[in-house]
């Protein structure tokens, strides 16, 4: 919970526009319309099919034109790095960062 609330701390300039889910990820996605998010953020499970669930449940909530993004993507966690390669191909990753980016068209 600790971390939770320093979470929302830091999300406090944008909590109008951010709406943290704390649940699993197979619950989170059952609240949300197909094609109805502009962004999300994938950072639950960092092995390869937790990510890959993830990718494959929360892509079709998001917009045409919207982002899916996530981090970790390194040598550290290579699930990560594998469920992004293979699911979207044209993700940008951000080398230094390990954050991944993901525009829907």
């Amino acid at each position: 919970d600790t971390l939770y609330d320093e979470f929302l701390q830091n999300m406090e300039p944008v909590k109008h526009i951010v709406n943290p889910v704390k649940m699993d990820s197979k619950e989170a996605v059952e609240l949300y319309a197909d094609e109805s998010l502009d962004f999300v953020m994938i950072d639950g499970g960092h092995d390869y099919e937790s990510v890959k669930t993830d990718i494959e449940n929360f892509l079709k909530k998001v917009k045409s034109g919207g982002m899916i993004a996530g981090d970790d993507h390194s040598i550290y966690f290579p699930g990560v790095q594998r469920a992004v390669s293979e699911l979207l191909p044209d993700a940008y990753v951000f080398e230094n960062t390990g954050t991944w980016t993901y525009v829907k068209p």
